[in-house]
Formats: structure tokens, sequence, C-alpha cells
């Protein structure tokens, strides 16, 4: 029962910091502020929205790993796909909106006569991060299968 209420308190927090605040700071932005990021290539509601989504599916998967057995398939399951999940935010926010470009940011914004562009590169990050989840996720496949022999 307690790990179902941890879950369930997590999927809240997951809410409540993905979908929930996001929505409420673009409404405090200013209209000015919204149309000089349009020009530069970042869609904010299209950030917004991503961010969204990632917080409703790891809301879903804090769930899904509360309710089943350690030793289910299920729970390895949502183990794994949460650091995916992890790990997209990480591409997502290092490439600032554009998770394919794979931690290498390039923005550009033209006024008048002159262009500004932007290049930051965090694939250092994005690496170091991969290598992070893929040991993450061995963990959890080791840990499952220690779990499954234990019982039988």
């Amino acid at each position: 029962m307690h790990r179902v209420v941890k879950g369930v308190i997590v999927a809240i927090l997951y809410i409540l910091f993905f979908v929930v605040v996001p929505h409420v700071l673009t409404r405090m932005i200013p209209p000015e502020l919204l149309t000089v990021l349009a020009t530069t290539g970042l869609n904010v509601d299209g950030i917004v929205m991503s961010f969204s989504l990632i917080g409703v599916a790891l809301a879903a998967l804090s769930i899904a790993k509360s309710v089943t057995q350690p030793r289910s398939v299920t729970n390895l399951g949502s183990i794994i796909l949460s650091n995916l999940v992890w790990f997209y935010l990480v591409l997502f926010i290092t490439g600032l909106g554009k998770p394919w470009s794979l931690g290498m940011a390039q923005q550009t914004t033209t006024s008048g006569p002159a262009t500004i562009s932007i290049t930051l590169d965090f694939r250092f990050f994005v690496a170091l991060s991969s290598v992070i989840v893929a040991l993450q996720m061995s963990k959890a496949a080791l840990n499952h299968l220690a779990a499954k022999r234990r019982i039988g």
C-alpha cells in the first residue's frame, strides 16, 4: 500500500511540474516576448505541449510502476520506459525543443539587415546521459532477474 501511495504522489508531482507549471508560466509571459521568441524559431506552445505529454507519460509510468509487483515484466517495462522518457527530456532540453538535433542546438533570427545565429553544443551531456540511461536500464534488468530467481 505504501508503494502505491508513493507512486500516486510522484505522479501528481509530475503532473504539477510538467503540465500545470508550464501552462501557468506561459500565461504570465508578455505577448511581446512571445512574439520575439517566435521570430527566433522557438515554438513556445509546442514546447509546453511537449512538456505536458512528457509529464503525463511519466505520471502514467509512475503509477504503473507502483501498482505492479517488482518481479513482473510490466514493472520492468515501466522502469525502462521511464528511463527512455527522461532521456527524451534531456534530448528535448539540450536541443532547445528539437530532440533529434542530439544536443547540437542552433537558433537563428533576422532583424532588418542583421542576422544573429547561436550554436550551443551539448553533445557531451547527451552522450553522458545516454551512458547513464543504459546503465540504469541494465541495473533494472539485473534487479528484475535477481527478483525472479529469489522467488523461484
